[in-house]
């Protein structure tokens, strides 16, 4: 996209994630693109009706808690959408403290909605200007999050408490029912690469579990965790083991839950 390649080379894109329900008649969708200095918020969206044009199409986005300091630094619109087309508009922000993580905004889609006369070749009727409320959108700390898989992780674990590499801890109930529904809910959720076959357990009603994960944070800081899952009547407790040379990258994880 020549309009936004001042901003940088991206370092890392999310999945697209749905902003909308599918079967509404505008249908979007939001991929978060991780830049040096910049995020860019890419919204896809198509226009699932038949009557009607949508012009200058833009996403304005608003902190729902006002501790964080969020800077909008570009915007691109979509110029038109046509029936059955899919678009893009453009958000840019400033790089914001990622200890703030997660960070949550209010999503409303502006555009003007150009009514057509299907019975005259789609002239068009009238244009009426229109906001239209979105899902709310989250940057967590999985979006700055690369998977990579050491070749041996507990030897790679080792070796990190030997050249002194930080290591936070964090303990939690995770409203589960059981291990097998909490292990997949618990990679989710951090993003990172499970380890040594440990994203599968030995049967469905295990009371106990190991989970070994690895990931690079912000493309530089390698980060190793430990997660041990423990079954206790309706819920689950998690007990999060995490090591990384990068002091800030061991504690963002411990507190992204």
């Amino acid at each position: 996209i020549p309009e936004l390649a001042s901003f940088g080379r991206v370092l890392r894109s999310s999945k697209s994630a749905p902003l909308t329900e599918a079967e509404t008649e505008y249908v979007v969708r939001c991929t978060k693109h991780i830049l040096q200095d910049y995020i860019v918020l890419q919204f896809s969206i198509e226009n699932t009706v038949e009557d009607q044009r949508l012009e200058s199409v833009s996403v304005v986005i608003d902190l729902l808690d006002d501790t964080c300091d969020v800077e909008v630094v570009g915007e691109m619109d979509a110029q038109s959408i046509h029936y059955g087309e899919t678009k893009d508009c453009f958000v840019v922000l400033k790089r914001m403290d990622l200890s703030n993580l997660p960070i949550v905004f209010s999503c409303d889609m502006n555009f003007a909605c150009i009514l057509l006369d299907l019975e005259s070749d789609g002239d068009d009727i009238e244009s009426i200007d229109e906001e239209y409320q979105l899902e709310n959108l989250e940057i967590a700390f999985s979006d700055f999050v690369s998977k990579t898989t050491p070749p041996d992780f507990r030897n790679v674990w080792n070796n990190l408490s030997e050249d002194g590499a930080h290591e936070c801890h964090g303990s939690y109930e995770l409203q589960c029912e059981s291990i097998s529904e909490a292990l997949p809910a618990v990679i989710g959720a951090f993003g990172m690469q499970p380890c040594d076959g440990t994203e599968r357990i030995s049967s469905p009603d295990v009371q106990g579990h190991m989970l070994h994960m690895s990931a690079t944070f912000d493309g530089v800081s390698h980060i190793l965790a430990r997660a041990k899952l423990v079954q206790r009547s309706k819920i689950v407790i998690m007990k999060l083991m995490v090591r990384s040379k990068n002091e800030d990258a061991a504690k963002l994880v411990v507190e992204s839950l």
